[in-house]
């Protein structure tokens, strides 16, 4: 695993300043504001203070890969080349959630979509499209 990872922080609008005030107090690092969210930098100890101290975003989320994905096979071929198994125990599965902004890969299809039916919690791996770029 790498010593330090991206991490992504929503929050509501008109919260990001002091959003960013908490991330700089516990000493995150290359925070980028933008609207209702900030991305920053940081090791497993940031990880563990950001979900600890930040009270005004709505959850703490680790970026894995960043890539063009115009297609589902590109989404899914970008997915599977994510290291997993340095991830997560040979024996984990979970449910897959999607948005999209501007995107082609509009909704999952149908095959792709374990957790279908189950409210999706703040542990749901979540998959974010803008234009042709997707977020793991």
């Amino acid at each position: 695993m790498p010593a330090k990872f991206e991490l992504i922080a929503p929050c509501f609008f008109g919260c990001e300043s002091t959003a960013n005030f908490e991330l700089r107090r516990i000493g995150a690092e290359n925070i980028r504001v933008s609207d209702g969210r900030l991305t920053f930098e940081g090791g497993a100890e940031m990880i563990a203070a950001a979900n600890l101290n930040l009270r005004t975003v709505e959850r703490v989320m680790l970026l894995l890969n960043t890539y063009p994905a115009s297609t589902f096979d590109e989404l899914f071929d970008g997915v599977y080349a994510i290291p997993w198994e340095e991830l997560l125990p040979a024996d984990a599965a979970f449910p897959v959630t999607g948005s999209s902004l501007n995107s082609q890969c509009a909704r999952l299809p149908e095959h792709h979509q374990e957790g279908r039916g189950q409210a999706a919690d703040d542990q749901t791996p979540h998959l974010r499209f803008a234009g042709d770029r997707c977020g793991v």
